[in-house]
C-alpha cells in the first residue's frame, strides 16, 4: 500500500510538472502574441477562432461577439478558407482589406501538419505605408512635370535661336529673356525641392540660435520690396514687438517669413500687405494680411500640399514653384508653431502664426 501511495504521489508530481510546463509554454506563447507588431488570429478549417491577440481585436473587435467565428468579423476572410488547396499546396493567401478607415494587409496560411487543420492569419495595418507610397508617387509625377515644363520651354527657344532667330536682335532679346526667366524658375524649383527634402528628413534640429523676429522681418521686407513696388503694393509694418525666438535655425526662419510674405505679394494685385507681431493669451502672434484674391473655401485645406496651386496660371506667371507653402508648413511642424488661415475670395487672406511664449523672450 505504501509503495502504491508513493507511486501515486510521484505520478501526481509528474502531472503537476507537466501542467506547470504547459502553463509556462502557454504564458510564453500569449506574451509573444501580445508583443508582435501584427494582429494574429488562429482558426480551424471551418472558421472557429481559437486564439487572437489584442491587435487583432483592435482591428476586428472580436471580443464583442458571443460566438467567435471568422464569418462574424470578416466574411471575406471566411470565404478565403480552402482546406484542401491551402494544406495540400502549402499555399499562402494574401489580401488587402479595408476596415474602419484602415487598409489591412492580411496573410493566411496553414499551421503545422495536415492533421492539425489550423490556419494562422497575420494582419498588418499598412494605411500609412500606402499613403506614403501614394504621396511619393504623386511627388515624383509632379516633380517630373514641373521640371519638364521650363526645360521644354528653354529647349524650344534655344532651338529657335539656333535656326536663325539670333539674326533678329529684337526677337533674340525677347527669347533670351524668356530663357533667363525659365532658368531662374528651374533653379528656384530645384532649390525648393532640396530644402523641402532636407526639412522633411531632419531628425535633429541643427544650427539653432536665438533670433530677433523683427530683424528677420525687416530683412525680408527689404529683399521683397522691389517685387511689391512693381505691382504698386505697399508693405506696412504695424506693431512689431521686439521678440526673441529661442533655439531656431535662422536660415529656416528667414525662408519661412520670405515664403509667407512673397506669397502675399504674389496673390495681391492692388492694395497692401500688412505685418504685425503682438502678444495674445501669453503667446506671440505673427499676422501677415493681404488684400489679394483670397482663397476659395474648398482650397484652404490643400494649400500646404506640394505643387498644389489655387490659380495655376497666376503661379506660373509669377515664377511660383508650388512648394513655398509646403516648406512653410514643414518648418512650422519642426518647431511646433501653429498656423491659422482666414480668407475670403476677392478680399484677401490672413495668415496667423502662433509662437509659444516658452520659446520666446
Amino acid at each position: 500500500m505504501k509503495e502504491f501511495l508513493f507511486k501515486f504521489d510521484n505520478s501526481i508530481e509528474k502531472i503537476n510538472d507537466k501542467l506547470r510546463t504547459l502553463e509556462y509554454a502557454n504564458s510564453k506563447a500569449n506574451s509573444i502574441l501580445e508583443y508582435l507588431d501584427s494582429g494574429i488570429i488562429i482558426v480551424d478549417e471551418i472558421g472557429n477562432i481559437y486564439e487572437y491577440n489584442k491587435l487583432a481585436d483592435e482591428y476586428f473587435k472580436i471580443n464583442k461577439f458571443n460566438k467567435m467565428h471568422l464569418k462574424h468579423i470578416s466574411k471575406e476572410l471566411n470565404e478565403k478558407i480552402n482546406t484542401e488547396k491551402m494544406f495540400n499546396n502549402n499555399e499562402k493567401i494574401i489580401i488587402e482589406l479595408e476596415k474602419d478607415n484602415r487598409l489591412l494587409y492580411i496573410k493566411m496560411g496553414a499551421m503545422g501538419q495536415l492533421n492539425t487543420h489550423r490556419y494562422l492569419i497575420s494582419i498588418v495595418d499598412v494605411t500609412k505605408i500606402r499613403r506614403l507610397e501614394s504621396i511619393k508617387s504623386e511627388f515624383i509625377t509632379n516633380v517630373t512635370h514641373e521640371l519638364k515644363t521650363p526645360l521644354t520651354s528653354i529647349q524650344g527657344f534655344v532651338e529657335t535661336l539656333q535656326q536663325g532667330a539670333l539674326d533678329n536682335p529684337i526677337i533674340a532679346k525677347k527669347f533670351l529673356n524668356i530663357i533667363s526667366i525659365e532658368s531662374k524658375r528651374l533653379y528656384s524649383l530645384i532649390q525648393d525641392i532640396l530644402s523641402l527634402s532636407e526639412i522633411e528628413s531632419m531628425d535633429v534640429l541643427k544650427d539653432e540660435e536665438d533670433i530677433k523676429i523683427k530683424d528677420v522681418i525687416l530683412e525680408v521686407v527689404q529683399l521683397l520690396e522691389p517685387q511689391a513696388l512693381e505691382k504698386n503694393i505697399k508693405i506696412n509694418l504695424l506693431n512689431i514687438d521686439d521678440v526673441i525666438l529661442k533655439e531656431v535655425n535662422q536660415d529656416y526662419f528667414k525662408q519661412f517669413i520670405t515664403n509667407l510674405i512673397s506669397n502675399a505679394i504674389k496673390y495681391t494685385d492692388t492694395g497692401k500687405v500688412e505685418i504685425s507681431l503682438n502678444t495674445l493669451n501669453k503667446n506671440f502672434i505673427l499676422v501677415i494680411e493681404d488684400t489679394g484674391i483670397g482663397i476659395p473655401v474648398q482650397d484652404i485645406d490643400r494649400i500646404f500640399e506640394r505643387f498644389y496651386r489655387v490659380d495655376k496660371s497666376r503661379s506660373r506667371k509669377s515664377g511660383g514653384t508650388g512648394i513655398g507653402l509646403s516648406i512653410v508648413k514643414h518648418i512650422a511642424q519642426l518647431y511646433n508653431w501653429e498656423i491659422d488661415i482666414d480668407s475670403e475670395e476677392g478680399k484677401g487672406t490672413i495668415f496667423k502664426i502662433t509662437f509659444n511664449r516658452t520659446k520666446c523672450n
